[in-house]
């Protein structure tokens, strides 16, 4: 696959909800669950880690609203990134409990880009949204590797 060859395939619009973006795609080796699902298993790839290291929870019971399905639609469009992120030739990342760590990373980004930004879609994102989130991490206290690992996911879309 080219550069996360994957921006027209990212960006296309999906009904909310459905997932129709995996249908066509084969099961990862790496994926233990089904790629629908929102509860990623990942494989161990790396010894000495804890079990949560390879699990994403993509969809809290009881902790998360939908509001009008904005949650949904940003949860598959994060974990479309994710996939593609794990599948390129573009990227580095072939250990999972890296692509585990970019996945709740994702997850936290697309979020605040619905519900404090009020983005609507990926493709409404615009620099403003970016400068905004850099500015609302440096913010907070966190350290300078937290940082770099959470602007990671931007230079993978953005």
């Amino acid at each position: 696959m080219d550069k996360l060859a994957t921006t027209s395939s990212i960006n296309a619009p999906a009904p909310h909800g459905d997932g129709s973006w995996y249908h066509d795609l084969v099961q990862p080796s790496w994926l233990l669950t089904p790629l629908k699902s929102d509860k990623w298993c990942l494989e161990e790839r790396v010894a000495g880690y804890s079990k949560s290291a390879y699990v994403v929870n993509w969809w809290r019971d009881g902790a998360d609203v939908d509001f009008l399905g904005r949650r949904r639609y940003w949860v598959e469009k994060a974990k479309q990134v994710a996939y593609w992120y794990m599948e390129s030739d573009a990227t580095d990342c072939n250990r999972t409990t890296t692509l585990a760590l970019i996945c709740r990373e994702l997850l936290s980004f697309f979020l605040w880009l619905a519900f404090e930004r009020n983005v609507a879609s990926l493709e409404s994102v615009n620099e403003s949204d970016i400068k905004v989130y850099e500015r609302h991490l440096s913010e907070r206290n966190i350290g300078r590797s937290t940082v770099t690992v959470r602007r990671t996911h931007l230079s993978i879309r953005f």
